[in-house]
């Protein structure tokens, strides 16, 4: 994650990403990549977890929602990492719901 950071820092250096001012664009990015992203994919996770028990009050197996992850993760030809994601991976899915 520190060379994705310093690899960001010193685009927005270079590209003059932030308004002429050297570095705000570099401070958002940075603010997005440790604070938003992750407090997104933490209200993904909330809205997996309410999901899942909707899903169980509607009569549906709940054991089904691992096996739609895993699906989706075998059908996936590529995707970031977690931490630029605002989503959890496939495989944290598959781990939380058969956790819940």
């Amino acid at each position: 994650m520190f060379l994705v950071i310093a690899a960001l820092w010193a685009a927005s250096l270079i590209l003059g990403v932030g308004g002429g001012d050297g570095g705000g664009g570099f401070g958002r990015i940075l603010m997005d990549l440790v604070y938003l992203r992750p407090q997104s994919r933490k209200q993904e996770a909330e809205a997996d977890y309410i999901g899942l028990m909707m899903l169980a009050q509607a009569c549906y197996n709940p054991k089904e929602a691992p096996r739609l992850w895993q699906r989706m993760s075998a059908a996936e030809t590529s995707s970031p990492p977690q931490f630029l994601s605002t989503h959890p991976a496939h495989e944290k899915r598959v781990e939380s719901f058969e956790k819940w």
